[in-house]
């Protein structure tokens, strides 16, 4: 007689085929924005118009004042009176339900829509709201599905804080029963009371394929003294929806909050910064030059702290049931979350400063839609999504063993970075006229500043005389450059070195690990079944030094990941090659 496999029993918080709409905050607070963007086109460029209207007309003075801003106080009601009526209309074709087999969307006013989320293909669901919504207590749920540079997720917008957390937990807990194939039941059941149920139940630990060392749990309790004063959950978010009891929760002391700001590479706002700084000599002149650019600077670089400190501020980091949550954001609060069986890569970076500093960053690389990405970096010679989710923005090196067993007890067996296989000595050489010489920017500028200098002279318009008009600049900032330059070449050989002795690569039966050091460090661990491929390949120059570049491709990102290391010895090559052939 066949084994009958017993039913496994599922509880949701959201009655099947039933439609459920979004927040009614969607009707009056989403026209708000087209609202406020009216008043930026008005006082962009309609105050002149008024202002033709306004003298059209009876009244000066005061009255036509009066008579101004009545005017465009009317175009504002009248834009969001439209807005308004469109979104009444729209709110009641917004609704979502939960099927058997999928999450169905419908939207649509003139043109219907329906989108369908097979359970099957979530891989994450994630949550964003802007300081209104946060106000609201609503937000935006964006669901991921198996992403690609095609695919935008599937957003719902306007749905309560305490809906969100239990469409979150809803998807991977359908997920799982239809995965679970017919030995699985779902029956409904309140979220309140599935809430009040499962308060009076034990926290139940993670499934773990090893047990969690004490030093380890030691190292990962002492970060649970979170910078976390409080969540203000907003009017209409309703109480935190708690089905799933936390086994693991840690965030970012004050302190850790403000030094991971302090050494946070916010490039966007210091490039912009700089771009003023460049602009400074053409107001400025005389000794006051260099104070006015240290000014620039300095604000700039405030300006980048401040805004990671309100990107990062109430951090928390989550493992909750088979799945990590992470929270974190001042203004802007974004929630997200991925299933343990999603997680891609387990990445372990450290910036020159926070290498300085003994600290790194940690992230998982997942699978990600074109607008959904946490954030972007390219780093080595590894591809533009490496940063995936950060699950700890500033930890401390000698913890992240301690964080990861708690958090990954499934990645417990990963390779350590003593485990690590080193590229040869002639690796060395190679690596010093690859980054001082052949991929070297600066050379190049140093020989375009030179070849300047050349045509100049030729022109007849280098003089060394001191009343030349042209030499002394020119000398000045052609030094400069040649110095800067100089600098960076050193910087680049400092980082050569540093890159012979610390990269390599590991493997063992679950995992491979590839390590690219250098001022910067990056180590990427790999679950043996996410490797969509691995290779190696040799240039005529490795072939003569008898060297291989080692490459693995993973599905993060929105066209895959590749990271590569460069110039192992054949022998390890080959091992690497044999590591990649598919086991059972």
């Amino acid at each position: 007689m066949a084994n009958r496999q017993q039913t496994a029993e599922y509880t949701s918080a959201f009655e099947t085929g039933r439609r459920y709409q979004v927040h009614p905050s969607y009707v009056w607070l989403q026209p708000i924005g087209y609202a406020f963007t009216a008043l930026i086109f008005l006082g962009a460029g309609g105050i002149q118009s008024l202002s033709s209207i306004a003298r059209l007309l009876p009244g000066t003075g005061a009255s036509g004042i009066v008579l101004l801003l009545a005017l465009g106080f009317g175009l504002l009601v009248a834009v969001y009176l439209l807005a308004l009526l469109v979104h009444v209309l729209a709110y009641k074709r917004l609704n979502y339900v939960f099927d058997e087999k999928e999450l169905s969307l419908y939207s649509g006013i003139v043109t219907k829509r329906r989108v369908h989320v097979p359970y099957a293909r979530v891989q994450s669901v994630n949550h964003t709201a802007t300081i209104i919504q946060r106000i609201v207590g609503v937000c935006t749920v964006k669901i991921e599905t198996a992403g690609g540079s095609s695919n935008r997720g599937v957003r719902i917008p306007y749905v309560s804080l305490k809906d969100a957390e239990a469409l979150r937990r809803d998807l991977f807990m359908r997920k799982a029963a239809v995965l679970a194939g017919e030995h699985a039941h779902v029956a409904y059941q309140a979220a309140d009371a599935m809430a009040s149920a499962a308060a009076t139940e034990a926290p139940t630990p993670p499934d773990a394929v090893m047990p969690v060392p004490p030093a380890a749990q030691d190292a990962a309790a002492q970060a649970r003294d979170t910078s976390d004063v409080g969540e203000w959950r907003g009017v209409f978010a309703g109480s935190a929806f708690e089905a799933e009891q936390e086994s693991y929760r840690t965030g970012l002391t004050g302190k850790e909050l403000l030094f991971s700001a302090l050494s946070h590479s916010n490039s966007t706002v210091f490039v912009a910064m700089m771009g003023l700084v460049g602009l400074a000599p053409a107001f400025f002149s005389g000794p006051f030059v260099p104070v006015v650019i240290a000014l620039f600077a300095l604000i700039g670089y405030a300006i980048g702290v401040g805004s990671s400190m309100l990107a990062y501020g109430n951090f928390s980091l989550v493992r909750r049931a088979s799945r990590i949550e992470v929270e974190h954001g001042l203004l802007q609060h974004t929630s997200s979350s991925i299933d343990i069986d999603r997680i891609q890569s387990v990445v372990i970076k450290q910036s020159f400063i926070r290498r300085l500093m003994g600290y790194c960053e940690i992230s998982l690389g997942r699978i990600d839609s074109a607008t959904g990405n946490e954030g972007k970096s390219s780093q080595g010679n590894t591809s533009a999504m490496t940063r995936g989710l950060t699950v700890h923005p500033f930890v401390k090196l000698d913890k992240v063993d301690g964080v990861l067993a708690q958090l990954l007890p499934e990645f417990a067996d990963m390779p350590q970075r003593e485990e690590l296989s080193h590229a040869p000595r002639v690796a060395l050489r190679r690596a010093l006229m690859r980054r001082c010489i052949w991929q070297n920017a600066a050379l190049y500028i140093a020989l375009c500043c030179a070849a300047f200098q050349a045509f100049l002279a030729s022109a007849g318009l280098w003089e060394r005389q001191s009343d030349a008009p042209i030499a002394s600049p020119v000398l000045a900032i052609c030094i400069a450059v040649y110095v800067l330059c100089a600098l960076a070449t050193a910087a680049s050989a400092l980082s050569a070195v540093l890159w012979f002795k610390g990269s390599g690569f590991s493997l063992n039966r679950r995992f491979a690990s590839i390590c690219n050091d250098g001022l910067t460090t990056e180590l990427i661990t790999v679950p043996r079944q996410k490797i969509q491929s691995g290779q190696t390949r040799t240039n005529p120059f490795q072939r003569l030094a008898k060297v291989a570049s080692l490459k693995m491709v993973t599905a993060a990102g929105t066209r895959n990941t590749a990271t590569t290391l460069w110039d192992v010895t054949r022998e390890d090559a080959e091992r690497w090659l044999d590591w990649m052939v598919p086991r059972v």
